[in-house]
């Protein structure tokens, strides 16, 4: 028995005729191709050209845009403007790819290019002083940064603590992507419009006990100077003094290649000490090796990366965190029990008076659990 099989090419081409023939006793069927013709295939590198050129006009436009707009914003001489913003090729995500790549390289390209404008400025009247630095934005996603040079804006920053200029977002920042703060504290420091001064900021309606800036300067100014400092750097002495006596150094020199790495972890734990009282690093033995680990993976976390992205970044940080709720719990269980000397200028359980001045103020604020005070004074 005989039968003729026509099959469709997909696409609508030539069709096959395929005669099969097949033996009464059933054995294996013989195949006879009478014709197959293919005309064309799908053009997969037309595909790949189209969609590089699309790309390709996506950022050249963008920069072109960008680059427009920065001229004109350079040339605006209203006051009150916005900084302009740097040109940029990626669409919504701004500089963005190149500080996740390499932050100092695109930093020194953008200071580079401040440098070059000045100096081509000035070299026709040969004037050495660049004092006419213009400030500049750039777009990390969803953030825009301002970068503040000359000599003459950064006097009128800092000869005017009423300025608009807020260094606010970077505490912020820090929070977001160093410390599992939970999302109330955040809301918290980003609705403190009152600025650090004794008195509130025009037209700040915060609480007062809500003053968190004003806090985090009035503390450390009242606690970490004048003659409140003295006994801090004696303790300090005494415990890097101690710390060096017990370390396996012997009586024969030797040569290091970094001396920073022997000497950091005791600097470390003495500074910590002054400060916070021994039980931190009682109850935390490795604490000095875990935060400089964390401080070389620092980077990443700040850039955002994922967990999955930087398992080492977030390895470190969580250590660290870890040991701050440690010693926290601690403090929670002894503190009645061992209850601190609001007066005193130190005591073991909680250290000077600056932690628990922080302590105590951070305490009253209903957004702050006790995940989110010890991540803070972290």
């Amino acid at each position: 028995m005989e039968y003729n099989i026509v099959w469709i090419h997909p696409i609508g081409l030539e069709a096959a005729a395929l005669s099969t023939s097949w033996i009464t006793n059933f054995s294996t069927p013989t195949y006879e191709f009478q014709r197959l013709t293919v005309l064309s295939q799908p053009s997969y590198s037309r595909i790949a050209g189209f969609l590089m050129s699309l790309v390709f006009s996506l950022l050249l436009s963008t920069y072109l845009v960008t680059w427009s707009r920065y001229k004109l914003a350079s040339h605006d001489k209203k006051t009150g403007k916005d900084a302009p913003m740097l040109p940029y090729w990626v669409p919504f995500l701004g500089h963005g790819p190149s500080f996740a790549w390499n932050a100092g390289h695109a930093v020194n390209a953008f200071a580079s290019g401040s440098i070059l404008e000045c100096i081509e400025q000035y070299a026709d009247n040969g004037s050495s002083l660049c004092t006419d630095y213009k400030p500049v934005s750039i777009k990390l996603w969803k953030t825009q940064m301002y970068f503040i040079t000359g000599t003459q804006n950064i006097r009128a920053i800092f000869s005017n603590d009423r300025t608009t200029i807020s260094a606010k977002e970077g505490p912020i920042h820090a929070l977001k992507v160093l410390f599992p703060v939970p999302k109330q504290t955040i809301a918290l420091y980003e609705a403190d419009d009152s600025g650090v001064g004794a008195q509130p900021q025009l037209g700040s309606t915060v609480h007062p006990d809500h003053r968190v800036y004003h806090a985090l300067y009035k503390n450390p100014t009242e606690t970490l100077s004048g003659s409140s400092m003295q006994p801090i750097a004696d303790r300090f002495m005494v415990k890097l003094f101690s710390l060096i006596r017990e370390s396996e150094i012997g009586q024969d020199w030797v040569a290091m290649s970094d001396l920073s790495s022997f000497i950091k972890e005791p600097l470390f734990q003495a500074a910590v000490e002054s400060i916070c009282g021994p039980h931190l690093f009682a109850l935390n033995p490795n604490l000095a090796q875990d935060f400089w680990a964390f401080d070389k993976e620092v980077v990443p976390l700040c850039k955002g990366y994922p967990r999955w992205l930087s398992l080492g970044s977030w390895k470190a940080r969580d250590k660290c965190v870890e040991a701050m709720r440690k010693w926290n719990r601690h403090a929670r269980e002894h503190f009645k029990t061992e209850k601190p000397n609001s007066d005193a200028e130190f005591e073991p359980l909680l250290g000077t008076r600056f932690v628990r001045a922080r302590r105590e103020f951070y305490s009253k604020l209903e957004a702050f659990t006790n995940d989110a005070i010890r991540n803070r004074r972290a």
